[in-house]
């Protein structure tokens, strides 16, 4: 808390930063929370915590909406929205759309 982060954070790195961003969120409680690539800067066990709290803690309590491009994290999403050169072209939850076996599905496995 006594950390000297420079002028407008600049003495905080891209993880640090998108950290301390999360941190604030929580601590405001709002009830939606936009993400935007919000974990990209953070190293996977700083992601995997909190996504974990995502899953556990928000869950019924937050609504969350992320934008993401690592596809291994959606699982848990109670639902899925696959957009390609700015039009949304599939929405469900994640095992209605790689049971679908569309774009989503094509994303994660490739072209079969």
């Amino acid at each position: 808390m006594h950390f000297q982060v420079g002028s407008m954070g600049d003495r905080l790195s891209g993880g640090q930063r998108q950290k301390l961003a999360i941190a604030r969120a929580l601590i405001k409680q709002p009830t939606l929370i936009l993400m935007d690539e919000a974990t990209s800067a953070l190293d996977n066990k700083s992601q995997s915590r909190i996504q974990k709290m995502m899953e556990t803690r928000w869950k019924g309590k937050r609504t969350v909406i992320a934008v993401v491009h690592r596809l291994d994290i959606i699982g848990t999403f109670d639902k899925v929205a696959v957009m390609k050169a700015g039009k949304l072209v599939e929405i469900g939850s994640y095992q209605e759309l790689i049971d679908k076996r569309g774009l989503l599905h094509e994303l994660i496995y490739g072209k079969q």
